[in-house]
């Protein structure tokens, strides 16, 4: 299956931002807002500040807010790429 016009940019805009030197990248699939993502941006920050494996800080900050918002289209709108600590 070939990769949509939407797969395609978000991979080269994580790509160029890459190639600019970023480590790692948070990034949107889709635009959302409101308390969800306020929630998830508070919550992934704060346990990625003491979590040095920040692909388990991704996975636990996205099962406390799937708990509170169980449907995908507000715990699932974020991917988490590059290198990480593992």
């Amino acid at each position: 299956m070939l990769p949509t016009g939407n797969e395609i940019e978000v991979s080269a805009l994580a790509g160029g931002i890459e190639y600019a030197g970023a480590k790692t990248i948070l990034m949107p699939l889709w635009q959302t807002s409101g308390q969800p993502l306020r929630l998830f941006m508070e919550v992934f920050y704060k346990m990625a500040s003491s979590e040095p494996d920040k692909p388990l800080a991704f996975q636990k900050t996205m099962a406390e807010v799937r708990n509170r918002f169980p449907h995908p289209y507000y715990w699932a709108p974020l991917i988490l790429r590059g290198k990480t600590s593992r």
